[in-house]
């Protein structure tokens, strides 16, 4: 089972090969709407990046959750960007530990 992206791509190289897109759909087994369907999610997505990125600048601490309540999105949609887009929380600096004898008073 193939996704639909690969098998656009797929569509592509046979047409470069020079297979007309009917007998390429054809030979594939697919439909010729798949051929020319066009993504419509990523146009939706660019500005919503941008704010996600702008504000994960702004404010290096803030995950996907704090990010989506912020800008108010959906917190579903909003980690499917953040994935996408490779965002992460810097790593917290680890506080120094003590490195003492402890001496016990006696009374």
């Amino acid at each position: 089972m193939m996704s639909p992206l690969a098998r656009r791509r797929l569509l592509a190289l046979a047409g470069q090969r020079g297979l007309s897109q009917r007998a390429a759909c054809r030979h594939l087994g697919l439909s010729r709407r798949v051929a020319c369907y066009q993504l419509r999610q990523p146009l939706k997505d660019r500005p919503i990046g941008v704010e996600l990125v702008a504000t994960s600048q702004r404010f290096p601490r803030f995950g996907y959750r704090r990010a989506a309540a912020w800008l108010q999105l959906g917190e579903t949609r909003t980690r499917r960007l953040w994935r996408m887009l490779g965002l992460q929380l810097p790593r917290r600096m680890e506080l120094p530990r003590f490195r003492g004898q402890f001496s016990v008073l006696v009374l």
